[in-house]
């Protein structure tokens, strides 16, 4: 067995099963903890909100971190300044609307399955 393997899986295997089972359990918490606010769906969207703005703000400051950076090298910022400043603007753009995207994403999968669990019960109280 080499180091690249943990049993038959691949040491990125079982990252990515790691990272998934977080997620599966950040989110369930986050579920449990709606269920029990006043209005579990407002609850979710100002969570993901706020998240969604940390998200920018640290892609903001590593922005101005590099940039900082560049500009005390004079002779990069004479030849390549301009360049990197816009390729660094539309690459956080699209990062920002990936993280858009994402929550946005989580967002509908969340109100859903609290749409579901509401369901569900309203049904077991009819009986149905």
């Amino acid at each position: 067995m080499n180091d690249k393997e943990i049993g038959e899986f691949s040491i990125e295997a079982v990252k990515e099963l790691r990272n998934d089972f977080t997620f599966f359990v950040s989110m369930s918490l986050l579920k449990m903890m709606a269920a029990t606010s006043p209005e579990p769906k407002k609850f979710l969207k100002d969570v993901l909100l706020k998240w969604r703005e940390k998200q920018v703000q640290a892609l903001h400051l590593v922005a101005t971190e590099m940039d900082k950076r560049m500009s005390e090298d004079e002779d990069f910022e004479e030849i390549f300044g301009a360049v990197m400043r816009k390729a660094s603007k539309v690459q956080r753009g699209v990062m920002i609307e990936c993280i858009r995207k994402f929550c946005d994403t989580v967002e509908t999968a969340l109100v859903d399955s609290m749409d579901d669990m509401e369901s569900n019960e309203k049904d077991d109280i009819l009986g149905t």
